[in-house]
């Protein structure tokens, strides 16, 4: 019985055909019959012998995906995460691809992301928490800025205040028979008739009234920095130069002296002359000679 019944599903799985030729039936084994509809677990194919014979999966490198019969990068966000905090959070499409996340808006009080934290955060150093009052030590501590007053940054006599700074303080007197407010009296100054050991200050009983009034003073100045030294290049002298010895200089000829015929200033009597001023006589005669 257990013969016929695996016989009969073996038969059921094939196609049966008949040959017109000789009147004989014939079965062909039909993988269809097989198909469980999957895609992620092969095709399944038909054996005349052994039935349906199960599929080889599809090699995908990341998931298999039923609804699209195909390989995909993931099938749920959590596929895409990348365990950061600061690009956003990845999500899967319905094509079965990764998409970048919209990283987190951190501006206004918390202009910095912190992966540590998972969170927009105040400040990442203490370079970041600077609160532009010079005499306050600004740190940074799990995202949070703090500032610390440090009265020692302010000049002798003066107290940080954390809000403006360093705060300085002097002595104001006020001639008054009842005493002013302090803030009159420090914004009318200190009155020259009073002073530390002074108490009666004019008439009508006026008295003099001491205030300690806050003043401005200088703030805490950061020195310059001392620049380092400075190596100077080695100078290189200038070659000395060596002496040459002067071409010898042949002198000039020494001209001779030549004896020259004197020259008469004035043609003397009886001599040739063209006009009177030739004659020593001054007197040039017709006939062409000094008289």
């Amino acid at each position: 019985m257990k013969w016929y019944l695996v016989t009969h599903a073996l038969l059921l799985l094939q196609d049966d055909v008949c040959n017109p030729a000789d009147g004989t039936c014939s079965s062909t084994p039909n993988n269809a019959n097989c198909d469980n509809n999957l895609f992620c677990d092969g095709t399944e194919t038909c054996d005349s012998t052994l039935g349906c014979q199960s599929g080889t999966a599809p090699s995908c490198p990341n998931f298999c995906s039923e609804a699209l019969d195909s390989c995909v990068d993931c099938l749920a966000d959590s596929d895409c995460a990348d365990g950061n905090f600061c690009n956003g959070s990845e999500t899967c499409s319905a094509s079965g691809s990764c998409q970048s996340g919209v990283a987190p808006d951190c501006s206004g009080e918390t202009p910095f992301c912190d992966e540590t934290l998972d969170q927009c955060i105040e400040c990442l150093s203490d370079s970041d928490c600077d609160d532009g009052v010079a005499c306050t030590i600004d740190t940074c501590s799990g995202g949070v800025c703090s500032s610390t007053a440090d009265d020692g940054l302010c000049s002798a006599g003066g107290t940080c205040d954390t809000s403006n700074g360093c705060q300085y303080s002097q002595t104001v007197y006020a001639c008054k028979k009842w005493a002013p407010s302090e803030a009159e009296a420090c914004a009318a100054g200190s009155d020259s008739r009073c002073g530390p050991s002074i108490t009666s200050c004019g008439n009508g009983g006026k008295v003099c009234h001491e205030f300690s009034c806050p003043s401005s003073g200088p703030e805490p100045t950061t020195p310059a920095p001392v620049p380092a030294p400075t190596t100077l290049a080695p100078v290189t002298p200038a070659p000395i130069p060596v002496p040459t010895t002067p071409a010898p200089v042949t002198p000039a000829p020494i001209p001779v002296p030549t004896t020259e015929a004197p020259i008469a200033s004035c043609v003397p009597w009886k001599g040739q002359c063209s006009n009177n001023s030739e004659c020593c006589s001054n007197n040039c005669k017709r006939n062409g000679s000094c008289g």
